[in-house]
């Protein structure tokens, strides 16, 4: 019979060549899909992560100049602190000399009083002026 060969190739075309044709592209349509979703997935992520890291850079940039702005205010703060300290030292300083002139002057007053005092011993020939 001639049919059967033809009939046989006719099934083998349609089970093994047409029916798994079918099967790729039904699988190529799944995975199309399957990829179309994945992608669509990891752009929703992205974005996401997108969004997350602007926010994080905001408050990172408020941080950041609130830190610059209390990092000049200390600098400023700090001259002001130096500069009363020099004016303090300088006052300090002023002070000491003011001791120190004092003190000669307190020294000079003894001598001066204790040379009054012998002088005027001798005046009196030796008496204690308190007699």
């Amino acid at each position: 019979m001639v049919i059967s060969p033809y009939r046989y190739v006719s099934t083998l075309l349609k089970s093994d060549l047409v029916d798994k044709l079918m099967n790729v592209n039904h699988s190529f349509s799944n995975l199309a899909y399957e990829l179309h979703c994945t992608v669509q997935e990891i752009q929703s992520n992205l974005q996401e992560t997108t969004e997350a890291n602007k926010k994080n850079f905001n408050e990172v940039s408020v941080n950041v100049n609130e830190l610059v702005e209390s990092i000049s205010q200390l600098k400023n703060e700090t001259k002001e602190a130096e500069m009363l300290m020099n004016e303090l030292n300088k006052t300090v300083e002023t002070a000491r000399e003011h001791v120190r002139l004092a003190e000669i002057a307190r020294e000079e007053a003894r001598r001066s009083f204790s040379s009054a005092y012998n002088d005027m011993q001798h005046i009196m020939g030796g008496r204690s002026i308190l007699d």
